[in-house]
């Protein structure tokens, strides 16, 4: 089945809009690295957004894993020993093998003492490859939720039980011998035609890790970041990523615009901001409550209790030397029912009686919807409606940077 297009242009241009634009998908390790040591994030934070990838599209496998084979496994692997014939003269330690320790008597040895003792199996291939992954898992993991990338919804509250077991299972007694072998092709090979479904499951995690986390390949980061960061969304915080990401495309477009920063890290709020030559400066924020609060919230406060917030998808503030800042706010809705697109409107308007104090340009609140809109906006209306097929208008860019940039 073919991608929605918003779909298809966010598949295209997430991961590189997420890191340097300029590279789009082929984005080379090295260049990301310094990308993100010059904004101040540093390098460290590719590896945690690759492993955030890896580990969101790989979720139901881990889990699988950790959660329900590696247990098994590890139970039965315990009741797996081999027993082991010693002969002693003169010594008893084990049990006696009494059969062996005649036919040495019947043979001319009187003083050897034949005995048995069960011991577990020598640490098998497969097991190297088993416990090298649960290992690797359990350190991404410790890193994720230190870096507060684990949530306590989504993939990341999914893989929250996976810590412990992963940690119970590699103390294993039985797993024990297997810890610190570098994994070598003998090991995959094993970990494949093993019976269990544990060390399947496991060779399949060693690909995607190896894939996601270890190749510097630009595609297969490219790959990585789409199909693990942005594939796991919601379909609606994907629409509205695809609406906020044209629309820094268009802005960062036109001439005398440069784009200085486009990640979201922690405690920085702006995931973009564009400054011009005249010193004008243009700030975009996503599901932020940025703006000073108005009626709504004053109602809310005092007559029944309440400390919610309107909070816009997409917050657009525009400022330059002796002006006042102005924002726009934009609401994006995926959807084909024309009710629910007519309550997205009335919202928009609701966020601009919200916000209208900040509201000093135009427009004042947009409508972005998946489906088409039936006619163009109107420089007339303070809030307007705009379909995907659409988006961004010409005449919109020209209302957000108007009088940002010096003649």
């Amino acid at each position: 089945m073919s991608l929605a297009p918003w779909e298809a242009f966010l598949t295209e241009h997430f991961p590189g809009y997420l890191l340097p634009d300029a590279y789009r998908r082929a984005l080379p390790e090295e260049v990301a690295a310094r990308f993100l040591a010059r904004i101040g994030a540093g390098p460290r934070h590719l590896f945690l957004l690759r492993a955030a990838s890896v580990m969101a599209a790989e979720a139901a496998v881990i889990r699988d894993l950790a959660l329900t084979q590696l247990p098994d496994l590890a139970q039965r692997l315990l009741r797996r020993w081999e027993v082991e014939r010693r002969a002693r003269v003169g010594e008893l330690r084990g049990h006696l093998d009494a059969p062996a320790t005649l036919h040495r008597r019947m043979t001319g040895r009187l003083n050897e003492i034949v005995t048995r003792a069960r011991r577990p199996l020598r640490c098998p291939p497969e097991d190297v490859l088993l416990v090298a992954v649960a290992a690797r898992l359990l350190s991404i993991l410790r890193e994720l939720r230190a870096a507060g990338v684990l949530g306590r919804t989504g993939w990341g509250a999914d893989l929250a039980p996976c810590e412990e077991a992963l940690d119970r299972a590699l103390q294993s007694p039985a797993l024990a011998g297997a810890a610190g072998t570098p994994v070598a092709p003998v090991h995959e090979q094993a970990a494949r035609a093993a019976p269990h479904a544990a060390y399947a499951l496991a060779s399949a995690v060693h690909r995607a890790l190896r894939r996601g986390l270890d190749d510097p390949d630009p595609e297969l980061v490219g790959r990585a970041l789409a199909e693990g960061a942005l594939f796991p969304l919601a379909d609606h915080t994907r629409f509205e990523l695809a609406v906020l990401l044209r629309l820094l495309q268009a802005l960062e477009g036109r001439p005398r615009w440069t784009m200085r920063r486009t990640l979201v890290v922690s405690r920085r709020r702006d995931v973009a901001e564009l400054q011009a030559e005249g010193g004008g400066r243009v700030r975009i924020y996503y599901d932020q409550a940025c703006l000073d609060p108005g009626p709504y919230d004053a109602g809310l406060r005092h007559y029944l209790g309440q400390r919610g917030r309107l909070r816009p998808d997409i917050t657009v503030v525009a400022s330059a030397p002796g002006r006042a800042p102005r924002a726009t706010v934009i609401e994006a809705k995926l959807s084909e029912d024309p009710g629910y697109l007519a309550a997205g409107y009335r919202e928009a308007i609701v966020y601009a009686a919200e916000y209208g104090a900040a509201l000093t340009g135009w427009p004042k609140a947009i409508l972005v919807t998946s489906a088409s809109v039936v006619a163009p906006p109107r420089r007339a209306d303070e809030v307007i409606a705009v379909g995907w097929d659409g988006w961004v208008p010409e005449l919109v860019v020209d209302g957000l940077l108007e009088g940002m940039v010096g003649s």
